[in-house]
């Protein structure tokens, strides 16, 4: 562990996601983002792979506020694609099957336990969706294939706090999923891949997220101990 908050300090301006191997996407709101006002128009990757996230219309974009980018429940989400120019094709990123793959997003909701709200989605069909639902679970739908993790460590979580969600898919096809670093209790087998097209939302408005996003990574492995132990160290920032 870092001994000062200086160092700590010291550490996370050194250190960023992408500084870990195989990351397909790094969406981070303090860089590449490109305005039309306060909506954003596009917030480009910085993994390397030059992506971008696009909003598909004007009236669907997420508004951004310097430390984060606030969704409004109803309409606003992003696609992933390989140019800025806004259009409802996406772009898919497929997290592999035998490797095993990773999903980490920095986010809020207005209300947890309240409505069903997705961090990521398939716009086209909602065949695969990182999502948390009304009664404190995350769902997880992995090529046709749903899981429903229960959070039972936190036993709730509190309205507008940022957590930072991790879902992985390990050794032998079992899917994890880790707030704030922890494990939960419940594991479940999966050996489907996961395709990430959209942001903040699944088959356009059904679902939209209502909260804030700071920060989405993939990774197109299972991230070791030590690498989660960076990202957990680095999220301190954000997280609360």
């Amino acid at each position: 562990m870092l001994g000062s908050s200086n160092s700590v300090t010291s550490f996370h301006k050194q250190f960023q996601p992408n500084d870990i191997s195989d990351c397909e996407l790094y969406l981070n709101y303090g860089d590449g983002i490109v305005l039309d006002g306060t909506a954003v128009d596009s917030w480009r990757d910085q993994s390397g792979n030059g992506l971008f996230a696009v909003s598909p219309t004007d009236a669907k974009r997420p508004v951004y506020n310097g430390t984060h980018l606030t969704f409004d429940g109803s309409n606003d989400y992003m696609h992933i694609q390989t140019t800025t120019t806004q259009d409802d094709d996406a772009n898919q990123i497929t997290l592999a099957i035998s490797g095993g793959w990773t999903f980490i997003g920095i986010y809020t909701s207005t209300d947890w336990d309240g409505t069903i709200q997705a961090i990521s989605g398939d716009p086209d069909n909602s065949q695969n969706f990182i999502r948390h639902d009304t009664d404190n679970t995350i769902d997880v739908k992995a090529s046709n294939t749903i899981r429903t993790f229960t959070l039972d460590d936190p036993a709730t979580l509190t309205d507008n706090q940022y957590y930072l969600i991790e879902v992985s898919r390990v050794q032998a096809g079992t899917t994890t999923i880790y707030i704030d670093g922890t494990a939960q209790g419940d594991t479940e087998s999966s050996a489907s891949a996961l395709l990430v097209e959209q942001i903040g939302g699944k088959l356009a408005a059904s679902n939209a997220l209502a909260g804030n996003i700071k920060h989405i990574v993939l990774y197109n492995k299972v991230l070791t101990a030590a690498e989660r132990t960076l990202l957990v160290e680095w999220s301190q920032q954000y997280i609360g």
